[in-house]
């Protein structure tokens, strides 16, 4: 389901990932920007005003609860929209302890966890007075997000605690003045540390604290109701922190940087939720490189089809002349692996560099094809072969060579080089007399550095109209 107004579930209410969710990504530019996007996400109880707030704070339009027509549950499965900056995507999770999905525990905690593994930001939504409750504050949901998220980053042995930290934001509803926000985070943090320590701890982590893992947060909201105006201030407020990267308070501050480009989401999340359906173990560190590998592999073939096109409309290179075949076939070349990086910015820099480099290797193989195909006999077809070589040029090719156009352009250039070295070498010889008669000390020394003079100009000529980089390069 895909709408402009109501977003796109990505998870149906029977578990299932919805493929239109790869269209909305495309639809709404969410990759323009590669890793430039943030995404949030919500959990907390069914008709506790979680698409509500996420309407005020982003400019959603997330269905809502209606109070005349009771406390039924209006969000099923996991919706997304994307904010109105557009930089942030807007996950809001079916609530919890839902009448119609009494039976259905198992769900509550894959989504949990299927959000918790794409989000920079998780907001926990509850009510003031439930902080210190076990059950009703969500917290057995939390003591499994916070197994899953240990499995996630100790699964194959993976350990990186310098990556940034997920923010788990507790938007405390409904209060009054009467206890101040720090103390209610003191007793968010205090019933989170009872969950840590009955937790199985990785074995080379045995002290390892919650905050070495996740950043903890508390925001409190007064009463919607009763205190509408405050409310809609103080969401205002917070939605700033959301979107002004100057404040000290702006909320992405540390939990900003993405594994996965935006252009990559939609595929990442598929194989994720595959995954967490079968209940599979986990590795997100290698789903990444997978995908990353997919990805630029796909990037490059298609640069290199346009590229191609692109070349054979204009009829490059074999109709390029000698005086800018150099600078025409070096620019060529940058735009096309300047475009591919910029394509395939925030993917597995390994993986890029690899892709990369058979891009550029398909660029000199399809320039070299043209130029073998565009062969013929005499000075036309050695022409072609040379890639715009002017005919005086040519002429001045070994008589004698082949040139049915199968040969390539390097090898002409080695052995025309390899040719001047040799009558060099010949015609200076020719000028020594006889061991025993030199004519003075120092002569065979000087005639070796006027034989490598000589090479080195000819060197220096090639490099007038050889692209940088281009295989035949000494």
């Amino acid at each position: 389901m895909v709408g402009p107004e109501n977003g796109c579930q990505i998870i149906t209410h029977d578990m299932q990932f919805n493929e239109d969710f790869a269209r909305f990504v495309q639809e709404n530019e969410l990759g323009k920007n590669s890793r430039a996007y943030h995404i949030v996400s919500i959990i907390g109880g069914q008709s506790s005003g979680k698409s509500t707030l996420l309407n005020h704070l982003f400019g959603t339009s997330f269905e809502m609860m209606d109070s005349k027509r009771g406390r039924q549950q209006t969000t099923k499965g996991i919706w997304c929209a994307c904010s109105k900056s557009g930089e942030i995507l807007v996950m809001d999770v079916e609530g919890t302890d839902g009448r119609e999905k009494e039976d259905q525990k198992a769900f509550e905690g894959k989504s949990a966890l299927f959000s918790l593994a794409l989000t920079d930001i998780m907001m926990i939504n509850m009510w003031m007075h439930e902080v210190g409750r076990f059950n009703a504050a969500n917290l057995p949901l939390i003591k499994t997000v916070i197994e899953a998220h240990l499995r996630l980053m100790f699964a194959g042995g993976y350990v990186d605690k310098h990556v940034a930290k997920p923010l788990l934001l507790f938007v405390l509803r409904d209060c009054d003045d009467s206890t101040p926000v720090e103390r209610l985070q003191e007793d968010v943090v205090k019933d989170i540390d009872k969950i840590w320590k009955d937790i199985s701890k990785p074995a080379n982590f045995p002290e390892a604290q919650l905050t070495d893992f996740f950043s903890i947060q508390c925001i409190a909201l007064p009463h919607y109701v009763y205190c509408k105006e405050k409310w809609r201030d103080d969401v205002e407020k917070l939605a700033q922190q959301f979107v002004d990267e100057g404040r000290d308070d702006y909320i992405f501050k540390g939990h900003g940087e993405k594994d996965v480009p935006a252009d990559g989401i939609a595929d990442f999340a598929s194989q994720l939720w595959k995954d967490i359906e079968a209940d599979n173990e986990l590795d997100l560190p290698t789903h990444r490189k997978m995908l990353s590998m997919v990805r630029c592999e796909r990037k490059r073939q298609m640069k290199f089809a346009a590229f191609k096109a692109e070349s054979e409309e204009s009829s490059w290179p074999e109709e390029t002349r000698l005086s800018t075949f150099k600078q025409e076939t070096e620019t060529r070349l940058q735009r096309l692996q300047d475009e591919y990086l910029k394509e395939t910015a925030g993917y597995d820099t390994e993986e890029q560099e690899k892709s990369k480099m058979l891009l550029t290797q398909d660029f000199w193989k399809f320039a070299e094809r043209e130029r073998e195909e565009g062969g013929g006999g005499g000075v036309g077809g050695r022409r072609r072969i040379c890639w715009g070589l002017e005919e005086a040029e040519c002429q001045r090719l070994k008589p004698g060579h082949d040139t049915t156009g199968q040969e390539r352009f390097h090898s002409l250039v080695r052995e025309e080089r390899e040719a001047v070295e040799e009558e060099s070498k010949t015609a200076f010889s020719s000028l020594l007399p006889p061991p025993a008669r030199s004519p003075e000390v120092g002569f065979e020394k000087k005639l070796k550095q006027l034989v490598e003079e000589l090479q080195e100009k000819f060197y220096q000529a090639l490099e007038e109209f050889i692209p940088a980089g281009a295989p035949w390069r000494r």
